[in-house]
């Protein structure tokens, strides 16, 4: 005969998650099992609203993969035009681009045949070599009047080829950098969008220089202590992920990076980087810090088949939509934790959208309060004159404002206006949801957790209201 049983046989202290397994067994009429398989099977709380429908990752060798597929090139047009953020990017990158018109670049070298080098524009400030080359590669893919212009597409694969084949000759993994501040993302969108435009062979340089880049490092992993868990640079190099995601399945892919990253990220989010509040362990401007890339790699992680949704089953959905809402001024985020110097402007202030609130606004385009926070902070963003504010992440996912004339008391809904956090000791508290209301942040202990970036200024408080600070914090 054939048994199924069902039992748990792990609960997650955390309420991350509850472990099952299930035994298929065949056994005789004795009972005597003569063969048998587990299957364990992980049920996930429900910590927030189900994302929007996303296309899913293609199989090993397709391409583009990482952030988006051939299927979705027509919503990314659309959003160009629909997009007043997204568009200024396309703008601004299409801008940036002619630069590579240049006589005297390394990309009209490359193209007439002449010596050159990558490596004294490889990490230089600025733009370097690679991320000029991305956005070309993503602007001429989007193309003009619904149309890839596939010549310049041939033609910018050819240089991507050789400049990842020079690279090799002189670039090493610096294995000791945790931050891996030499891995060059651009590099790994470059090889997403280039591939179908590129020779087997450029694809192997290309492949090479990848790999090379980012195997073996497993740095800031899942198995540090919780001190070593809660500081912000958990996420700061989580561009490895979705540089090495560009050849998932293909020659010199190395799992082990996404398992590490997986498993990393799913600890911070549930644990040790985010309270059950919705409040980071640190600041908020330290928070946006690290947030920058994991946010990118929930995204991309979410839209692969059989991996963990960490957009609804930890707290990055009560991170990036309730907290942020309730240290919103008309001017930005106003950080909970961080350095103030005047009382007008202050250090920590977040004007322009961090890239965890525009995912946020993709992953949930029709979350109320969500779309208030992207609203005030792309308005901020708008009335930027710098060009290098606009990239290759916000022409792909900064998404149109859905409510623009809802107020800050309909954005609200049912959220109390008192908020505290036990585990930071830290009370935010508001007299109204009007956008001139007063603003009171108390903190209380700082004693729970051994982090960096803490302040002894237990029972300091801020008092802010219209769009300023009354009374600061003097321990800072």
């Amino acid at each position: 005969s054939t048994v199924a049983d069902f039992k748990p046989i792990e609960d997650d202290k955390d309420g991350k998650y509850s472990k099952f397994v299930l035994r298929f067994s065949l056994e005789t009429d004795q009972g005597r099992e003569v063969a048998g398989d587990n299957i364990v099977v992980l049920f996930h709380p429900e910590r927030a609203p189900k994302v929007r429908r996303l296309t899913e990752t293609p199989p090993p060798g397709e391409h583009p993969r990482v952030f988006f597929t051939k299927a979705d090139l027509p919503e990314l047009r659309r959003r160009a035009e629909a997009s007043p953020v997204a568009k200024r990017a396309v703008e601004m990158m299409r801008t940036r681009s002619k630069g590579l018109d240049n006589p005297d670049s390394v990309y009209q070298a490359i193209l007439a045949d002449r010596d050159f080098s990558i490596r004294p524009v490889w990490g230089s400030k600025g733009h370097g070599f690679f991320t000029p080359v991305m956005e070309a590669a993503y602007v001429n893919w989007l193309g003009e009047a619904g149309q890839t212009n596939t010549e310049k597409m041939q033609e910018l694969a050819r240089v991507f080829s050789e400049a990842c084949q020079e690279s090799l000759t002189w670039y090493r993994p610096n294995y000791y950098n945790v931050l891996c501040h030499d891995v060059i993302w651009p590099v790994g969108i470059a090889y997403d969008l280039l591939h179908d435009y590129m020779d087997e062979a450029g694809r192997a340089e290309a492949r090479h220089l990848i790999s090379r880049m980012t195997s073996h490092r497993y740095s800031k992993g899942p198995y540090e202590p919780p001190q070593g868990n809660a500081t912000n640079h958990r996420g700061s190099h989580d561009h490895i992920f979705a540089t090495t995601l560009a050849i998932e399945g293909e020659e010199g892919f190395d799992e082990g990076v996404i398992d590490c990253i997986e498993k990393k990220d799913a600890i911070w989010l549930t644990q040790y980087g985010i309270f059950e509040s919705g409040l980071p362990h640190e600041g908020y401007a330290y928070f946006n810090h690290g947030m920058s890339w994991m946010s990118m790699t929930i995204l991309a992680n979410t839209r692969r088949k059989n991996r963990e949704n960490l957009a609804e089953t930890t707290r990055f959905y009560r991170a990036v939509s309730e907290t942020p809402f309730r240290l919103l001024d008309k001017d930005g985020i106003r950080s909970h934790h961080d350095v103030v110097e005047d009382t007008e402007t202050g250090a920590g202030l977040v004007p322009n959208p961090p890239n965890q609130i525009m995912i946020a606004k993709y992953l949930w385009p029709e979350d109320r309060t969500i779309d208030y926070v992207w609203a005030q902070l792309s308005e901020n963003l708008l009335k930027e004159t710098r060009e290098d504010r606009f990239g290759f992440l916000h022409a792909v996912f900064a998404e149109p404002v859905r409510y623009p004339d809802q107020t800050m008391t309909e954005a609200a809904g049912t959220l109390n206006t008192a908020h505290f956090c036990p585990d930071r000791g830290f009370m935010n508290a508001r007299n109204s949801w009007d956008e001139d209301s007063l603003r009171l942040n108390l903190r209380c202990r700082m004693d729970k957790y051994y982090v960096g970036h803490v302040h002894s200024d237990c029972n300091a408080f801020e008092l802010w209201g219209r769009n300023r600070m009354w009374f600061m914090d003097r321990g800072k």
